[in-house]
């Protein structure tokens, strides 16, 4: 919480000429209390549009970067803003809540939002909450509420844009119906829609179900849908994936390589290991620290490896 000096000078940048806000003023605005809120709420009505958005862009991009930073009580004001992108940019500022009265307030964005972007971020939000469902974070009854809207939007007219995103979050569903809707939708041919559903699958855990047609589309002809399926494979852990994820480190396009760096993180072992030592020498600048992490993970995988659980004889009494 900030002090009382510190949130003063943040209202007062925020009703001068720039409406700038230094480094000090943004801790002025963070993890405000309810009262504080409320003046805030009172100077951000006074303030233009423009200058609405630009805020809301400016702490999403703070907090990606200062994790102590919480704008979690600014971006609840701004849900009910008029203007469509203070709304969406609010949205997305609130991604690391797991509030289930957040939950319940997206829900209703969704119904009577009329703004397709908003209702879009709402969309890709709910996935988290579908996530915590199931890790039974928020109750289960909320989980399949958010599930049976998502698989509304997902077999609906909607635009595109939002069934495809649907798609993406009940990725993190177990319910019964996603295997089938996730069949579906692979057989479209559009390059972003498969990119879609491939995230999807990677979220699934559900490796043996879409092994097969992730390793295929290692080989598709578009940039993004290559980037999803390596993604993929990383998440699901495909071994079988490996010697496909190698040629693709000579792929031509940057974000290829760097999502192939990362799965040959997560799923490589010893080959993938030394594949990747020998690609450092020859790395672009970019994507060096990828792949220090990369070769780190590894590495600590083939420590965990080393380690057998049956050195340990559980028959055998403690001497002391």
């Amino acid at each position: 919480m900030p002090t009382a000096e510190q949130f003063e000078e943040a209202l007062k940048a925020l009703q001068g000429r720039d409406q700038r806000l230094s480094s000090a003023g943004l801790a002025g605005l963070s993890d405000l209390d309810p009262a504080q809120a409320r003046r805030l709420s009172a100077v951000m009505r006074g303030m233009a549009v423009e200058a609405r958005r630009a805020l809301l862009e400016t702490l999403i991009d703070a907090a990606d970067h200062r994790i102590e930073l919480d704008f979690d009580a600014i971006d609840r004001l701004a849900l009910t803003d008029e203007d469509a992108s203070v709304r969406a940019q609010a949205i997305r500022g609130l991604w690391e809540s797991k509030d289930w009265r957040l939950a319940e307030k997206l829900l209703g964005l969704l119904q009577t939002d009329p703004d397709a972007q908003v209702r879009l971020q709402v969309v890709i939000a709910l996935g988290r909450f579908l996530l915590l469902s199931e890790y039974e974070e928020i109750s289960g009854e909320l989980g399949r509420r958010i599930g049976d809207h998502l698989l509304h939007l997902a077999r609906s007219d909607q635009p595109l844009e939002i069934r495809r995103r649907a798609v993406e979050s009940l990725g993190f569903s177990s319910r019964p119906e996603v295997p089938e809707l996730l069949r579906f939708y692979s057989q479209d041919p559009d390059p972003e829609v498969r990119g879609s559903v491939l995230l999807a699958m990677g979220r699934t855990a559900d490796r043996e179900t879409w092994q097969d047609f992730v390793i295929r589309e290692l080989r598709s002809p578009h940039v993004g849908v290559r980037v999803e399926a390596a993604g993929a494979a990383g998440e699901l852990e495909l071994k079988k994936s490996v010697p496909d994820l190698i040629e693709l480190l000579e792929d031509s396009d940057s974000e290829v390589r760097k999502r192939v760096i990362w799965a040959l993180g997560e799923v490589g072992g010893a080959r993938g290991q030394h594949v990747l030592e020998e690609y450092q020498e020859r790395a672009a600048e970019n994507e060096r620290a990828l792949l220090q992490d990369a070769l780190d993970n590894l590495e600590f995988e083939s420590g965990l490896s080393d380690f057998s659980l049956l050195d340990f004889d559980p028959g055998k009494e403690d001497s002391n």
